[in-house]
């Protein structure tokens, strides 16, 4: 996609204008930068976590988009496990080369020293990734690099699920929401609607799973109208929650709409601190089972 000259000029003013202070120069490295400066605390420990400081403390060229601890405070807030993802999230905020302010917005897609590529848009005259993080601050130079300073993480676009700590891959859905014991509202619903063998026998699913107080959150009588007409309403509702293959949050996190069950799609977006679908968010996720995933969400969405 080509942009305009004058538009793209006009941008990278913009982002020249938000630069914040940063400690950098050509004699600090990138890791230099991240390691002095307390808003990037969470990205220099992680980073010392995950071996990483000699790659972006050595020789080389790397553009870095570095996610403030405020972006990973949110990221992590919503059930991540830390140690489990990190460092495959790290990789894909860095690019190999470096890429100043214009030479991004002049960009599509960035490749990542991880593997996938970074999207890039322009959207309400800011720089955008992925459609999840907004660049904040540009052009913190280094010596062996750039710094683009970021207002969230970027869920890197793969299946992490076998990262996860949480669930019990030897456990179907069902019996894995049994054992969590927040989702038995959810679980006499696919009781009543003859749906609960399903996610008991082998299969590859994603559930978004209401919790309890997802459902107690329904205006009365709600839900014993739904449990009245089980193959109606109630079906479409269950089914519309309900992916047909086993998606990790950074995969849903990178799809912009799912196909259900019931044959209607979510949407998918973030709000700046959980990824949502449907407008809901997820407040717990990669619930692993031995037939799919289990992401919880707050509100229960129709269809």
């Amino acid at each position: 996609m080509k942009k305009s000259f004058m538009f793209l000029m006009g941008i990278v003013m913009v982002l020249l204008g938000s630069v914040t202070a940063v400690s950098a120069g050509v004699e600090n490295s990138v890791y230099d930068i991240a390691k002095s400066n307390s808003d990037f605390s969470t990205l220099a420990g992680a980073v010392d976590a995950n071996g990483l400081a000699g790659v972006l403390d050595g020789e080389g060229s790397f553009t870095v988009f570095a996610p403030t601890n405020a972006a990973f405070d949110a990221y992590f807030g919503a059930g991540i496990d830390r140690e489990a993802t990190v460092a495959t999230t790290l990789l894909y905020h860095v690019v190999p080369g470096k890429y100043d302010a214009a030479a991004v917005v002049n960009s599509d897609t960035l490749d990542t020293v991880f593997g996938p590529d970074i999207d890039v848009a322009i959207v309400g005259g800011n720089v955008v990734l992925d459609g999840v993080a907004t660049v904040v601050a540009t052009n913190i130079i280094g010596s062996n690099g750039i710094v683009h300073v970021i207002d969230a993480v970027l869920p890197p676009p793969v299946n992490a699920l076998y990262q996860s700590t949480l669930g019990d891959p030897s456990l179907s859905i069902a019996e894995v929401a049994t054992a969590d014991g927040r989702f038995t509202t959810l679980l006499a619903a696919l009781d009543a609607a003859g749906l609960a063998g399903t996610f008991a026998a082998p299969g590859n699913y994603t559930v978004f799973a209401p919790t309890d107080d997802a459902f107690a959150k329904l205006p009365a009588g709600t839900i014993e109208a739904l449990l009245a007409d089980p193959s109606g309403a109630l079906t479409d509702i269950l089914t519309y929650h309900v992916v047909p293959d086993s998606l990790s949050i950074n995969q849903v996190a990178n799809d912009s709409n799912l196909p259900t069950l019931n044959g209607e799609t979510l949407p998918v977006g973030s709000n700046g601190q959980y990824v949502t679908v449907d407008g809901v968010n997820i407040v717990l996720f990669n619930i692993r089972t031995s037939n799919g995933v289990i992401h919880a969400i707050d509100t229960v969405m129709l269809p």
